[in-house]
């Protein structure tokens, strides 16, 4: 794996060196763990949030659904439609079988990752393609791990790299299944047990922040990431089988947001990275897990506290809770998002954004981002700075570049915005 694979989402960035693989999980499996936090050699990790610390505004508060304008939604249903055959015929390949289906997620190797297999499910339940959905389905549930999470990165041939699981990979990959029972009704009980195990293996049991995945991240380790919060679907999975325990995830999380833009953002603008307690992430920790030497220690530095691809999809992500429940905290992290980007053009706007003054860090437009912002602005009611957001995204986007998930991302956004993806 690379900082820029799995854990570090992946990402292409211009100028910037090519990463030599680094395998997390064999560093990680070095570890010991000791009393409430995680050893690693010279360093301790505190785990000191508490549920009672996290569940302080439980339960959380919801009411009318965003709704977005009916020129940016035609606008946005238009930049799908219009992108997303590309993607599909430049991306999804037979999987082990004629009866799989996989989304490819390095065209180096031709590998498949979690996150990329989630999004392509997403999209297939979205449009209705059954056959589609099927078969990235059957190849999902052949790559599950040992707590019955897809493995996060499978070589070409199928064979497991890295068989931990990643939130965001596992919380879309139950949306998609929730998304077909809904209309068609054949994953109803997989979507149930996915959802199970998410909230069994992904979530700390302690705080009910989110972790990375089944076996890494979290308060114990020390390190979360803002971006894995999904908050429609798991929302979604409350809505459909009643676990109560769902709201003290959504709890924790806007607990976990109020604490970053006190402790970190002036802008309103989340990290790629945070410590549990919503301070800056401990560098020396994140070095000694993620480090690569091909990176310069500026170009590390950014990856951990910008804006950038992870955090780059926040404001898409939340605005399944705002969109499709009304939930008052997600209005409330698009609005502050809203305020930044309606005082910018989107030119000035930068894959690496700096939270705290909101200059760009690397002169460098990315769709993603600019998607992103195009959603955050819903809550706005400038349709003006929106439109002129979405415009941007579509200009610079181009379905068959590398590094999939984040060419996948712009086009979840515009189905959002498009009213036609909801819960």
């Amino acid at each position: 794996m690379t900082p820029d694979q799995g854990p570090l989402t992946q990402e292409v960035t211009a100028g910037f060196l090519p990463q030599a693989p680094i395998d997390r999980r064999r560093i990680l499996g070095g570890l010991a763990a000791v009393g409430a936090g995680l050893w690693l050699p010279g360093y301790v990790v505190e785990a000191r949030q508490t549920e009672a610390e996290t569940q302080q505004n439980y339960p959380p508060k919801f009411g009318e659904p965003l709704q977005v304008d009916p020129e940016i939604a035609e606008m946005a249903n238009n930049a799908f439609e219009e992108f997303y055959p590309q993607w599909i015929d430049t991306w999804v390949v037979e999987g082990d079988s004629s009866e799989e289906k996989r989304v490819i997620f390095t065209p180096e190797d031709g590998s498949t990752n979690s996150e990329v297999q989630a999004i392509g499910m997403e999209f297939a339940a979205h449009v209705e393609d059954w056959e589609l959905f099927d078969g990235l389905a059957v190849y999902m549930k052949t790559h599950t791990n040992s707590v019955g999470l897809m493995s996060h990165h499978l070589a070409a041939n199928g064979s497991p790299i890295d068989t931990s699981s990643v939130v965001d990979a596992d919380l879309g990959i139950f949306q998609a299944l929730a998304m077909e029972s809904k209309k068609r009704g054949n994953y109803t009980d997989e979507a149930r047990e996915y959802a199970e195990n998410i909230l069994e293996h992904d979530v700390d049991q302690n705080t009910f922040l989110f972790k990375g995945g089944n076996d890494w991240g979290g308060p114990k380790d020390g390190f979360v990431n803002p971006s894995y919060n999904i908050t429609g679907a798991y929302l979604l999975a409350h809505d459909m089988f009643g676990e109560k325990e769902w709201l003290k995830v959504k709890s924790a999380q806007e607990w976990l947001y109020d604490r970053i833009i006190e402790e970190q953002s002036e802008t309103g603008l989340l990290p790629n990275w945070s410590a549990p307690d919503g301070t800056r992430v401990d560098y020396d920790l994140m070095k000694r897990i993620f480090y690569n030497r091909s990176m310069s220690e500026e170009e590390f530095t950014a990856r951990l506290y910008a804006m950038s691809h992870e955090a780059g999809r926040i404001f898409q992500r939340v605005g399944t809770g705002a969109m499709w429940y009304g939930s008052e905290h997600d209005k409330k992290t698009l609005a502050k998002g809203a305020e930044f980007f309606a005082t910018h053009d989107p030119d000035e706007i930068s894959g690496y954004t700096d939270i705290q003054t909101g200059e760009a860090l690397v002169n460098w437009p990315e769709s993603l981002v600019l998607a992103n912002a195009a959603v955050a602005l819903t809550a706005s009611g400038d349709v003006q700075a929106q439109r002129r957001y979405l415009e941007a995204s579509m200009s610079i986007y181009d379905p068959s570049s590398p590094y999939v998930t984040n060419q996948a991302e712009p086009l979840k956004s515009w189905a959002l915005l498009s009213g036609k993806m909801a819960a």
